[in-house]
């Protein structure tokens, strides 16, 4: 399989990286109320992962 699948893998692992930082968003809003300090972290961590997988698998900069 090689350094194709290897990379494929990655990207998935990362993406799901990206999603599990949403959810967690996700609840954090649900928990606490979108204005709270732990729904604004979350997203902040939300927005990091998702524009670190943009500039690694997408070739956005």
């Amino acid at each position: 399989m090689g350094l194709f699948s290897d990379k494929n893998a990655n990207r998935s692992a990362h993406g799901n990286e990206v999603i599990e930082a949403i959810a967690d968003y996700s609840r954090a809003v649900q928990e606490h109320g979108s204005q709270s300090f732990e729904a604004k972290a979350a997203s902040l961590i939300a927005d990091e992962k998702g524009m670190e997988f943009e500039r690694r698998y997408l070739n956005r900069h």
